[in-house]
């Protein structure tokens, strides 16, 4: 192996300076030029021949990362490709494009999201990514305008300076594209490496997309076999009624002997008997061509079987006879570790008693489909669905079982995550009994039922209350928006609203209700149920902060008069300002709404700007003195005060400045100095 350190490099590089130097003074007919040109063509085979081993060992460690992901789908193959493609050329940004019937889309992406990409789909010819699969070529674009391709970072946009969209073809077949930026030119190495990787990926995703036909092949299969036993059955009824109707014509031949006078009639019945057994054999011969047509397509189907699912056939001796390399793939096992082996040794002790209990019906013939698990040779625990069907000799009698089975851990997990989902929803219902009011009405307001929790916040007993009018627990207002949810209910609509109770006591409670509409299979209304809880404090307290608000407003109206407001965008985009802002500053709305707010600042301002950015992206208050340009050039000194604005997740998404003028204070102070 050639050396890939650059120290070694050196090293290599001396010696084949030492043997010009050598062949210098051996043969003094040589010139010094022809040696050095010897040692620079020397020089350049070793540093090609230390390419192409780079890239044979690349090639060899990205089709790895390919059969580990040979399983995922499409979306989960692509962002696996092109995340590896993109760190391995050193790409700025990179797009993985899945061809499909009618469309190229994008299923996968590297430093951005399937969202923010320009364009996600493009017909066959269409841009660059179309050209590329129409055409079967490699386009590589370098020295872009600044630009004119760019990626979005923290700090800004950043230009990509060359591009590169790699067709991927199997079989003179295009089935993805895959699409590059750079912030320089592209190697000629990584050039060369994309166009062999291309090749084993192109492979890959053909596989992957060819599965998942498969799968829907096997369905078919399935249902085309059962077509095929009933019109087995079908033909072996028709043979014993030809085989019956033969024996009668016989019987009629003895008849006409010994019945002369009858001949004529006998015949004729005969011969239309006769047509129809001409008729029933057309009809045998027809269907025994359909039945060599179906086996082909059988023969089809199980070949698309054995690619698609795991396959195994098992002596009467319980001897793994034969295994498809899907299983093998599947468990990790070899050939060597299961053919010929007892089938006891791949199963746990519950697996394996149960297909001994099952063993019986195998030898009756029955077909026998049940959920089997079982370990990887690693120890990984897998499920899957799997259909024993017993193979029976001309006597009836078994002689091996095949078992066709495909891998079901997914749903098996999907089905654990729905049981705990379901302990959830019980516990939350136990949770909103302690928690909430719970009644449940006729449709004429009867109170059928209520939980313990209604009955102490009312004051009621259930006695009280079961079987009564529930108008008696409402005002005449609150009566007449009960009738209003009852119409809106028997339309089948869940209604929300806020409602007050009277307690036993005659004290009022407001409470935050949901109505739902429960109806019968004549899609009848038969009872509401209605669950609260108590917002009383709640109401009470919005009745101060409603007072306080007018406080508020009163203030702000005030400050409006005697402050200049901003609000401004984290790019520095002018949001809003008021009037005081626009008088004194001399610009009108439109001179700066959606504006670059450094058109008030000079240099030194806008980078103290910057500054206070930063400070307000960590959410902190910040007062400082500035200084802003008037329309006419004139400077104003302000004291501000800037107010970060964050959404749930803490990002800043607009800033808030009050301020008012110091020019007189900083006028001042400057005469003094």
């Amino acid at each position: 192996m050639l050396p890939t350190n650059p120290t070694t490099i050196y090293q290599n590089g001396q010696h084949i300076e030492n043997q010009a130097n050598s062949l210098t003074t051996a043969k003094e007919t040589y010139t010094l030029a022809e040696v050095q040109l010897l040692q620079s063509e020397l020089l350049q085979k070793q540093q090609q021949m230390e390419e192409r081993m780079w890239a044979d060992s690349t090639l060899s460690k990205f089709d790895d990362i390919l059969r580990i992901n040979y399983d995922k789908s499409i979306h989960e193959f692509s962002e696996v490709v092109i995340y590896h493609t993109s760190k391995l050329t050193h790409a700025l940004r990179g797009a993985f494009y899945t061809v499909g019937d009618t469309l190229i889309e994008a299923t996968g992406c590297y430093a951005c999201t399937l969202q923010s990409l320009f364009k996600n789909s493009f017909e066959i010819g269409e841009g660059l990514i179309g050209q590329a699969a129409k055409s079967k070529e490699i386009l590589y674009l370098e020295n872009l305008p600044q630009q004119n391709l760019s990626v979005s970072s923290s700090s800004g946009l950043i230009s990509a300076k060359s591009v590169i969209i790699v067709p991927l073809i199997f079989n003179d077949k295009v089935y993805g594209v895959i699409e590059l930026l750079f912030l320089s030119s592209l190697e000629e190495k990584y050039k060369e490496l994309l166009n062999r990787l291309s090749r084993n990926v192109a492979t890959m995703l053909q596989s992957i997309q060819s599965n998942a036909k498969t799968k829907q092949l096997l369905t078919d299969s399935v249902f085309q076999a059962e077509a095929l036993r009933s019109a087995e059955e079908e033909l072996r009824q028709n043979m014993e009624e030809i085989s019956a109707i033969r024996e009668d014509v016989e019987a009629k031949n003895g008849e006409l002997q010994s019945q002369i006078a009858i001949a004529q009639q006998k015949t004729e019945e005969l011969r239309a008997q006769e047509e129809e057994l001409r008729q029933n054999m057309e009809e045998l011969v027809s269907t025994q061509e359909e039945m060599e047509r179906m086996n082909r397509e059988m023969q089809l189907l199980l070949t698309a079987t054995d690619a698609a699912l795991f396959v195994l056939e098992i002596s009467t001796d319980n001897k793994i006879l034969k295994v498809n390399k899907k299983f093998l793939d599947q468990t990790g096992y070899a050939l060597d570790d299961l053919l010929y082996k007892n089938y006891q040794s791949i199963m746990d002790k519950d697996e394996w008693a149960a297909y001994q209990a099952n063993f019986s019906k195998l030898k009756d013939g029955q077909l026998v489909r049940r959920e089997v698990k079982r370990r990887k040779k690693n120890g990984e625990l897998v499920w899957s669905d799997a259909t024993y069907c017993p193979l029976m000799n001309e006597n009836g009698e078994l002689t091996k079982v095949l078992k066709i089975s495909y891998d079901i851990t997914e749903k098996k997990k999907q089905a654990e995550a729905i049981d705990n989902l379901l302990k959830e929803v019980q516990i939350r219902a136990a949770a909103a009994d302690e928690s909430q009011f719970i009644v449940e009405l006729s449709t004429d307001a009867k109170l059928l039922k209520c939980n313990q929790k209604f009955l102490k916040e009312t004051g009621y007993t259930l006695e009280d209350l079961e079987g009564k009018d529930y108008k008696m627990l409402m005002d005449n207002a609150e009566f007449i928006n009960y009738q209003d949810t009852l119409l809106q209910l028997k339309e089948g609509k869940l209604v929300r609203k806020e409602v007050k109770r009277k307690k036993k006591n005659g004290d009022l409670v407001w409470l935050d209700a949901t109505y739902c509409p429960v109806f019968n299979n004549l899609g009848e209304l038969t009872k509401i149920f209605k669950m609260s809880y108590d917002i009383t404090d709640k109401k009470k307290q919005a009745e101060e902060i409603n007072n306080l608000l007018k406080e508020v407003q009163v203030m702000l109206a005030a400050a409006d008069e005697c402050l200049f407001m901003v609000e401004l965008s984290v790019d520095a985009k002018l949001l809003k300002c008021n009037q005081k802002f626009l008088k004194e500053t001399g610009y009108s709305h439109q001179d700066l709404f959606q504006k670059d707010y450094k058109i008030l600042m000079d240099t030194l301002e806008f980078a103290n700007y910057q500054d206070t950015l930063l400070q307000l992206k960590q959410g902190k208050i910040v007062r400082k003195e500035v200084k802003r340009i008037k329309k006419d050039g004139d400077i104003v000194w302000l004291d501000a005060i800037y107010y970060p604005v964050a959404d749930e997740q803490k990002n800043l998404v607009k800033i808030f400045k009050l301020s008012y003028d110091i020019t007189q204070k900083k006028e001042l102070e400057n005469r003094r100095w």
